[in-house]
């Protein structure tokens, strides 16, 4: 349903790069990241946690969205973010590179 989308996925027109991302990272893997997060699994803390571990600027797109958006769609912008300062690189392994970022942050 729409609404389901919009809960679990974020608000449409928020992500620009979701498909990139999925690719990179596996579709199934995108939907239980969002999922747990909108199930109160993974926290705040956890995703600030988290976009530290992605480096680069995601920290900063952390900040700037955590008290503007929902934790899904401030995700959606980091995960955004992620994609452009390092996903997008062909021998950048993204599945890989997540769950390291999971397990470093004891979430798996």
């Amino acid at each position: 349903s729409q609404w389901y989308q919009r809960r679990v996925h974020g608000e449409s027109g928020v992500m620009e790069r979701r498909e990139d991302v999925m690719t990179k990272i596996g579709d199934n893997n995108f939907r239980l990241l969002l999922q747990d997060i909108q199930n109160g699994m993974i926290g705040k803390e956890k995703v600030k946690q988290i976009a530290l571990a992605m480096g680069g600027a995601v920290h900063g797109v952390f900040v700037e969205q955590k008290d503007k958006v929902s934790l899904v769609n401030t995700v959606l912008y980091i995960l955004d973010r992620w994609f452009l300062d390092a996903l997008y690189r062909p021998n950048v392994d993204g599945v890989a590179e997540l769950l390291g970022i999971l397990e470093k942050e004891k979430l798996t």
